[in-house]
């Protein structure tokens, strides 16, 4: 396998302008080469969640809890799952085990179908942001990849559907969920599953014990009912291996295909018919078109997986594929075991309401998540930073004005407002227009507003009665319904 093809899996080569192409020439030799072992997180925490966190649920050893701000999944057997009507958002952020930042974020989104994302760098189903920033910075969280798997179909979500499509006997036995690690380093790998606890401790132990220094390079499970799947062997300079099997037998096969490996730095991956992984280009792919982060949106859709590159560029592969080079303002789809890159409106996506959270999020992480695509968008956020479905101010006389992020920019606003014995005004302005003026009224009032529009973000200004120092309101404004 020629591993600086940059072909699609379809067949299908990605047009790029020439002097974009000629900057980047130098750097195509460098975008298939597997990255060095990286740091994988061993935490993700909920650092903030937009909307009804009811529609967030943390799995821990099969049992299903509510989701916090704060909530954070540290064992390769916690996952966030997204709940219909799935209209609420989640950012994550990743850490190492001493707490340090990993520069890697991501951000759910709304999505019809329930989706789970799978601690520490694997997605099933749903709608996400991705932001990565550059290597030379920090250490990066998921830098060997993140896996992007079919939703809908999937066992992970619905384990009795697989189980009816499996081989018969198959059939007969409990479905079971295999966690798998895979670590490596100095020439040599291991590998483990299990079915409780995490099997990095054994895969790291299989490699030290043949001399190697090592660390873990991939992570992810798979579901015994799944009838068909194939692992991956990546080695530097070397053809890649492979293995296949169902999900009883894959386990025995990858332990196969280990002595296998040439030596050098390797990466063992686990794919699915429908699978692929992102993987973070270069930094010199990413300077070379004058970025400095990289940032992503993945939908599960109708007709497939598919990926935009809002910012910078990634590698994408499959498991009958060579990597991948995407660049800013192409999409990748893939549906069944065909590829294809297309161009999408970047323009339209980075001022979607998706970025509008991202940004808002970002303004309240005090400077710890910077979003330079925030300012080209012109979405930095100015002023105080407030939330629907949460109290967005109180006081008297000086009254307040601010901007509300709504998780959507469709349906109708509840206010909730207390003016007391003394009589305030409230003014809900969007887009330009005034939706609400109450005038001075005094006393607790409910009130629903519709919002139809592009944007997600509304101006509420209280204005306090300037006659009576004794004045005192508050309001909440809830999320669109």
């Amino acid at each position: 396998m020629n591993r600086s093809d940059i072909s699609s899996p379809g067949g299908h080569r990605s047009r790029r302008p020439a002097a974009v192409a000629t900057l980047l020439a130098p750097l195509l030799a460098l975008h298939a080469t597997l990255p060095a072992p990286a740091t994988v997180p061993e935490q993700a925490r909920v650092d903030d969640v937009l909307g009804n966190s009811s529609e967030l649920l943390i799995r821990r050893d099969g049992r299903r809890e509510s989701l916090q701000i704060g909530s954070v999944l540290q064992q390769i057997r916690d996952a966030l799952i997204t709940a219909p009507p799935n209209n609420a958002r989640a950012l994550l952020r990743f850490l190492s085990g001493s707490g340090e930042d990993l520069n890697f974020y991501v951000q759910t989104n709304p999505h019809a179908q329930a989706a789970i994302y799978y601690f520490p760098c694997q997605m099933q189903g749903g709608d996400y942001l991705i932001g990565w920033g550059l290597a030379q910075d920090s250490d990066r969280g998921c830098e060997n990849g993140i896996q992007v798997m079919r939703g809908r179909t999937s066992a992970a979500i619905a384990p009795s559907q697989q189980v009816a499509a499996a081989p018969k006997q198959l059939a007969q036995a409990p479905t079971r969920q295999l966690f798998y690690c895979a670590a490596g380093g100095g020439g040599q790998l291991g590998f483990a599953t299990t079915t409780s606890g995490d099997p990095c401790g054994e895969a790291l132990a299989q490699c030290e014990a043949s001399g190697g220094d090592c660390k873990t390079l991939a992570t992810g499970s798979w579901w015994s009912s799944e009838p068909e799947m194939q692992a991956t062997l990546a080695c530097e300079s070397a053809p890649d291996l492979s293995a296949t099997g169902t999900g009883e037998t894959l386990a025995a096969e990858i332990q196969a295909l280990l002595p296998q490996s040439p030596g050098g730095d390797c990466g063992l991956q686990v794919y699915r018919s429908q699978d692929f992984m992102i993987v973070p280009a270069p930094d010199e792919a990413v300077l070379a078109q004058g970025d400095d982060e990289i940032l992503v949106q993945t939908r599960d859709t109708d007709t497939g997986l598919q990926v935009d590159v809002l910012k910078g560029a990634i590698n994408v592969r499959t498991a009958d594929s060579a990597p991948q080079l995407l660049l800013q303002g192409q999409r990748y789809r893939y549906a069944g075991s065909t590829g294809e890159v297309s161009s999408f409106d970047r323009e339209a996506a980075i001022a979607s309401v998706d970025m509008e959270v991202l940004c808002t999020f970002a303004a309240r992480q005090d400077g710890n998540l910077s979003v330079s695509t925030c300012t080209e968008a012109g979405l930095e956020y100015q002023g105080t930073v407030a939330f629907c479905d949460r109290e967005q101010a109180s006081g008297g006389q000086e009254g307040d004005r601010r901007t509300v992020q709504m998780s959507t920019n469709q349906g109708e606003l509840e206010l909730e407002f207390e003016m007391y014995g003394v009589p305030d005004r409230l003014q809900i302005l969007y887009e330009g227009r005034e939706l609400l003026d109450t005038g001075f009224v005094s006393g607790s009032q409910t009130l629903s507003v519709p919002l139809s529009g592009k944007s997600a973000r509304v101006d509420v200004i209280v204005t306090g009665n300037q006659e009576q120092s004794g004045t005192q309101w508050d309001y909440t404004l809830r999320c669109p319904r």
